[in-house]
């Protein structure tokens, strides 16, 4: 999370460059640089958060319901909501989250990268 804070000041002083003196910085469009690098880095960094979703919450899930007393209707059928149902959401929260930080589709829309710039 740090790394994708330190991006986005680095993208604000650049822009504040740019508009300031007006003339962009050298070198091969650094604003499409900085954009795919950072959505690059928010990708891998959900990637990393699918996995540890996915792997550790649904096993911290169901160790809670193994202790907790499931003779209980109401627990039990939290129990389940929890173990089917939110790790399943949070997971296609996180991949929608990924498809809508595509460097690509982000970059372009911000009209930072040419058409003809390849990641």
């Amino acid at each position: 999370m740090i790394q994708f804070f330190i991006f986005l000041v680095t993208v604000n002083l650049v822009v504040s460059q740019i508009t300031t003196s007006g003339n962009p910085p050298t070198g091969p469009n650094i604003l499409c640089e900085l954009c795919n690098s950072g959505f690059s880095l928010v990708q891998s960094q959900l990637v990393v958060l699918e996995s540890i979703t996915q792997n550790n919450l649904g096993s911290f899930i169901d160790k809670v319901c193994q202790a907790a007393p499931t003779d209980v209707p109401i627990v039990k059928a939290l129990c389940d909501v929890l173990r089917d149902d939110l790790v399943k959401a949070l997971i296609t929260l996180i991949q929608g989250f990924k498809d809508q930080t595509n460097p690509r589709l982000i970059c372009g829309y911000l009209s930072v990268c040419d058409s003809k710039t390849v990641f």
